[in-house]
C-alpha cells in the first residue's frame, strides 16, 4: 500500500525527516540567535540609560544657564547698584543649593561683587583671559569646562551670562558650580547589572574627582565613540566594556554609558543552555511536532488569542481576514462571529465615548469635558486664556408659557449662536441648565470683547428671522492677560461668572419684556399650534444682550 505524502503516515514521516535535519542545524545557529539577541538587548539597554542620563543632565546645564541668565536680568545687576547686587547675589546663593558663589565681572575682567565677598574694592584676580570672558564680551551666555577656581581653589565648571545695554558690554554675571558633586552624582549612578556612567572632556579624557577618583582607568578613542552602536574598549588593565557616547548639548562635555563585556555574554550563554534544552525535549515529542493539523490549530488559537488580547486592551480592529482564510472551517467562522462582535462593541463604544463628553440636547460638550478641559489649560501652555460664562435670560418664563419643547428649541438655538460666534479652536459646553461656558486659548487682550461681538451679531441674524424665538443671552469673560489677572483657569471662570451674572442683572428686565412682548404677539399660539415658522433654520448664530458685556 502506497502511503500518499498527504496522508497523515506520510506527512509524520516526511516532518520527521524535516525535523532530523533541524536537530543537525539546531546548534550551528544557536550562537548565532544568542549573539544576536544579546547585541540587541544590551544596545537597547545603554541607549536608553545613555538618552535618559544626558537628557537629565542637558536639562541641569540649561537650568543652572537659564538661572544665570535670569540673575543677570534683576533690576541691581542692570543699573549696576553694587551693595543691591550684592544682597542679591548673597541671598540667592544661600538659597540655591547648585551655586557655590555668584560674581559680577565688569567689561575689564576684573571680579567687583561676590556672593560670599561682597564688593571688592581691589580686585586680586582677573578673568579677562577666560573663554567665558570672552564669549561674554562676544555677547553670548557659556557653559566652562572643568576649571579650578582662582577664588575657590577647588574644581569648578562656571555658568555665565553677559550683561549689555545698547549693544556695549557691561560685564558678565557668572555662577560657580563645585563640579565635585555632580561628577559624584554621575559615576555613582548605575543601570542594567554592571553599568556605569563617566564623564570625558574633548580630548577623550576621563574626569575625575577632586581626589583622583575614577571608574575607568584610560583615555578614550573619540573616533570609535562616534559611532551611532556601541564599541567594544578595554582600561588599562585589561579588562573589556561596551561603551556608548554622546555629547552633551551646549558644553564640552561627553557623557560616557559603560558596561562590562561579561555582562554581555551571560545572556548568550544563557540562550545556548536554552535553545539546548529546547531541542532536546523537542526530540523527545517529535510525534507531536510532526502534526501539520495540530501546528494549523495551534495557529488558529494563536490568532484568536491575539484578538482577544487585542480586545482585551481596547482595540476592536477583529482579526486578520487573511489568516483566517488559512484557519479551519470552524475556527473561520468563529473568527468571523469575533469579527462580528467586535465591530458591534467599537460603534457602541464610540456612541458612549461621545456621550459622556457630549450635551444631548444641544450637541456641545457637557460639563464633565469642560472641568477636564479646565485642568488641561491650567498647565499655562495655551496662556493666554479666555474663559466666558453665558446664561439663556427668561427660560423659565418660556418654559412656563410655551412649554418644555420650546424651552429646548430656545437652547439648541443659544447653543447654536455661542457655536457659530467660536473660533476651531475654542472649546463650547453646557455646564448647566441654562448656563454656557467657552474656553479661548491663545486669547490676547481684546479676545473676550471681540467674542462678545460676534455673539450680538450671531444673535442679531437669529433674532431677523420672523419666527425667531425671543433669545437673550448675559454673558461675562475674563482673560488671564488682563492686568492683576494673574490666576488660574479655575479663578478665571469665577471672574466670567460673577461678571456674567451682573449683565444678567443689568438686563433682566430687557429679557423679559422680550418675551413678554413675543407671547403677546400671538406668536405662542403658532407655537402650540405646532407651526414650522417657530423652528428657523440657524446657520449656528443667534444675537446677544449688550449689557453682558463687562
Amino acid at each position: 500500500m502506497n502511503i500518499g505524502r498527504m496522508s497523515i503516515e506520510g506527512m509524520l514521516r516526511y516532518y520527521r525527516r524535516v525535523f532530523v535535519l533541524a536537530l543537525v542545524a539546531f546548534m550551528a545557529v544557536v550562537s548565532v540567535f544568542g549573539y544576536v539577541q544579546a547585541s540587541r538587548v544590551t544596545e537597547r539597554d545603554l541607549s536608553r540609560a545613555l538618552e535618559m542620563q544626558s537628557t537629565a543632565l542637558e536639562r541641569w546645564f540649561s537650568i543652572n544657564l537659564n538661572f544665570v541668565r535670569s540673575i543677570a536680568n534683576l533690576p541691581s545687576v542692570q543699573a549696576l547698584q553694587y551693595e543691591a547686587i550684592f544682597a542679591d547675589f548673597h541671598r540667592i546663593a544661600g538659597t540655591n543649593i547648585n551655586f557655590r558663589s555668584i560674581s559680577y565681572v565688569d567689561r575689564d575682567g576684573n571680579p567687583v561683587v561676590q556672593s560670599d565677598s561682597g564688593v571688592i574694592l581691589s580686585p586680586g584676580v582677573n578673568v579677562s583671559d577666560r573663554d567665558y570672558f570672552r564669549e561674554a564680551a562676544a555677547g553670548r551666555p557659556y557653559i566652562t569646562d572643568v576649571l579650578t577656581g582662582r577664588l575657590l581653589g577647588k574644581p569648578i565648571v562656571v555658568f555665565s551670562a553677559p550683561l549689555s545695554e545698547g549693544g556695549r558690554f557691561r560685564g558678565l554675571v557668572a555662577g560657580a558650580v563645585l563640579f565635585d558633586t555632580i561628577l559624584h552624582t554621575i559615576m555613582s549612578t548605575k543601570f542594567s547589572q554592571t553599568g556605569r556612567f563617566l564623564l570625558l572632556d574633548l580630548s577623550g579624557k576621563p574626569i575625575k574627582l577632586q581626589d583622583g577618583t575614577t571608574i575607568h582607568n584610560g583615555d578614550f578613542d573619540l573616533g570609535r565613540l562616534d559611532a551611532e552602536s556601541s564599541v567594544v574598549c578595554r582600561d588599562e588593565s585589561g579588562a573589556k566594556f561596551l561603551v556608548k557616547a554622546k555629547k552633551l548639548a551646549r558644553t564640552n562635555f561627553i557623557l560616557v554609558a559603560r558596561m562590562d563585556y561579561g555582562e554581555f555574554l551571560t545572556p548568550i550563554l544563557v540562550t545556548l543552555g536554552y535553545l539546548s534544552t529546547v531541542g532536546i525535549m523537542l526530540g523527545f515529542i517529535l510525534h507531536l511536532t510532526t502534526r501539520r493539523m495540530f501546528s494549523v490549530a495551534e495557529r488558529s488559537l494563536t490568532l484568536l488569542a491575539e484578538g482577544v488580547a487585542s480586545f482585551e486592551h481596547g482595540s476592536f480592529d477583529g482579526l486578520d481576514t487573511a489568516r483566517l482564510d488559512e484557519a479551519p472551517e470552524e475556527f473561520r467562522s468563529l473568527g468571523l462571529a469575533f469579527n462580528t462582535m467586535a465591530e458591534k462593541v467599537r460603534v457602541k463604544t464610540e456612541e458612549l465615548e461621545f456621550k459622556s463628553f457630549h450635551d444631548e440636547l444641544t450637541g456641545l460638550y457637557n460639563r464633565a469635558f469642560f472641568v477636564d478641559a479646565m485642568t488641561r489649560f491650567a498647565s499655562g501652555r495655551f496662556d493666554p486664556i479666555t474663559i466666558a460664562v453665558c446664561d439663556v435670560d427668561g427660560l423659565k418664563l418660556v418654559n412656563d408659557n410655551l412649554g418644555h419643547e420650546a424651552g429646548d428649541e430656545l437652547l439648541s438655538a443659544a447653543a447654536r449662536v455661542l457655536e457659530g460666534s467660536a473660533r476651531k479652536t475654542d472649546i463650547v459646553a453646557r455646564i448647566g441648565g441654562d448656563e454656557f461656558a467657552m474656553i479661548l486659548p491663545g486669547s490676547s487682550a481684546d479676545s473676550g470683547d471681540n467674542l462678545l461681538q460676534r455673539i450680538r451679531d450671531r444673535l442679531a441674524d437669529y433674532k431677523a428671522d420672523p419666527g425667531a424665538l425671543p433669545l437673550s443671552i448675559a454673558c461675562g469673560s475674563a482673560c488671564s492677560c488682563e492686568e492683576a489677572m494673574n490666576m488660574g483657569a479655575e479663578d478665571l471662570f469665577r471672574v466670567a461668572d460673577d461678571r456674567m451674572y451682573a449683565a444678567k442683572r443689568s438686563g433682566k428686565r430687557a429679557a423679559r419684556k422680550e418675551i413678554q412682548a413675543f407671547l403677546a404677539s400671538g406668536a405662542r399660539q403658532s407655537l402650540q399650534a405646532g407651526h414650522g415658522a417657530l423652528e428657523p433654520d440657524l446657520p449656528s448664530r443667534g444675537d446677544f444682550d449688550r449689557s453682558a458685556f463687562c
